[in-house]
């Protein structure tokens, strides 16, 4: 092989993997959003004492997205510093697992829904941290008996409390590892009610991002969202 050949396929490998590096990361086929709002259904209470709430989210990118991890960190901010929190999802703990989140080709083709909903609640460790002297008495003292809600926080904190859901997915095609992170939620972002069913929500491919994130957002008692 003269030295032309070799810097030839030289070349070629470059340009390949520039090309796949591109596509990969560059170019992404997958696209999760979330919903506008946190919804807080009566229902959603575990072990009879701690209230949660709920967030939507979907893939509408092409591609399916698989082995995805969810944290949901919530952040009281003081004026020196924040106090970050990691919150319990569905009874699974602060990391929830998904096997796969389909895309918009197998949500079309395959019939299976894009659209995954969970509820998160005070966590053990949160109710640990908020018994410390650093935090008020009132909050210390509901924490020392695992007793604190996320009003509770409020009450105090305002809108100084921010939630932000990080989802985490392997491109199924690639195998490229991508993060998704929500907008910042406050207490101002909280709606009363329970998200309609997933199977009543139609995410068109010529919907604008921002009419997907309404429509992923609808509650059972709000009027749905025009195309």
């Amino acid at each position: 092989m003269s030295m032309r050949d070799i810097l030839l396929n030289l070349l070629l490998s470059f340009t390949a993997s520039f090309f796949f590096w591109i596509l990969s990361f560059k170019i992404s086929l997958t696209n999760v959003i979330f919903s506008t709002c946190l919804a807080k259904p009566e229902n959603a209470i575990t072990d009879l004492k701690h209230k949660g709430l709920r967030v939507r989210f979907a893939n509408i990118g092409l591609r399916d997205l698989i082995e995805g991890t969810m944290v949901i960190k919530m952040v009281i901010n003081e004026d020196t510093r924040g106090y970050i929190f990691f919150l319990d999802i569905s009874n699974s703990g602060t990391r929830d697992f998904t096997t796969v989140l389909p895309g918009r080709i197998s949500n079309m083709f395959k019939e299976v829904s894009n659209i995954r909903t969970v509820t998160f609640y005070p966590s053990d460790s949160m109710q640990h941290e908020l018994s410390k002297k650093v935090f008020p008495k009132q909050i210390r003292m509901l924490a020392k008996k695992g007793k604190v809600q996320f009003e509770d926080i409020f009450k105090v904190y305002g809108e100084r409390v921010t939630f932000t859901v990080f989802f985490y997915g392997n491109d199924k095609t690639t195998g490229a590892r991508k993060m998704f992170e929500s907008p910042k939620y406050t207490m101002n972002n909280i709606e009363e009610g329970n998200f309609i069913g997933a199977k009543a929500i139609r995410l068109s491919f010529f919907n604008r991002k921002k009419i997907k994130r309404k429509k992923l957002s609808i509650l059972s008692e709000s009027r749905e969202v025009q195309d």
